[in-house]
């Protein structure tokens, strides 16, 4: 039997959101307590319908991920809302549609020890419609970025989201950060990291 052989998970509301934790492999389960007391610790202090909320969740991300390996916790995911951290051997992650229903994903992206965080017209506090409307095709109604620090993704975030595809990738090109950009006409398209395809049209 490997260590990875069963898993230890907790789920619970935090942060205005679900939060899940799981740990692969034994001996897990006093550090995902420890790591959800500090979620629910920034949860109490924080406020869920702020406009740096997804500032907070990476925050709350990050904050876990380094309890766990503090604790020696070697391999697992943390997901709060659209932000996810991994530890250890690569995850496959579903990405938000950001023209369907909460849960529907319209693509998947593989990370080994890095974060994702994904910002869309399904949280209320980006106001896409309205942007959408003064930029036209190109105004972005999804985007997620692929980094080392879910923090950092989360400003990245905050920013790049109230901007056109042109100029999200404009704002990204000095960094290290990888991007899926899915525009209010449907059109998909990806750093050169990930995907060296042509821009595909998204299946509404």
């Amino acid at each position: 039997m490997t260590k990875k052989a069963y898993t230890t998970q907790k789920i619970f509301f935090a942060l205005g959101t679900v939060c899940t934790l799981t740990a692969f492999g034994g001996g897990s389960l006093g550090a995902l307590a420890h790591a959800k007391e500090r979620i629910m610790e920034i949860h109490r202090k924080s406020d869920p319908a702020g406009a740096d909320n997804l500032i907070t969740r990476g925050y709350a991300a990050e904050e876990a991920r380094r309890i766990l390996v503090r604790e020696n916790v070697g391999e697992a995911l943390i997901v709060i809302g659209e932000t996810a951290v991994n530890i250890g051997s690569p995850r496959r992650i579903g990405l938000q549609n950001p023209f369907g229903t909460a849960g529907e994903n319209f693509a998947y992206v593989d990370i080994a020890d890095k974060a994702v965080v994904s910002a869309g017209l399904y949280q209320q506090g980006f106001e896409q419609k309205s942007r959408a409307d003064r930029s036209g095709g190109k105004a972005l109604a999804g985007l997620t970025l692929i980094g080392e620090n879910a923090v950092k993704l989360s400003a990245l975030c905050n920013t790049a989201a109230h901007l056109d595809v042109d100029s999200a990738k404009a704002l990204l090109n000095d960094t290290e950060v990888e991007a899926i950009f899915v525009t209010r006409s449907q059109e998909v398209s990806a750093t050169d990291g990930l995907c060296k395809r042509p821009t595909r049209r998204h299946a509404a």
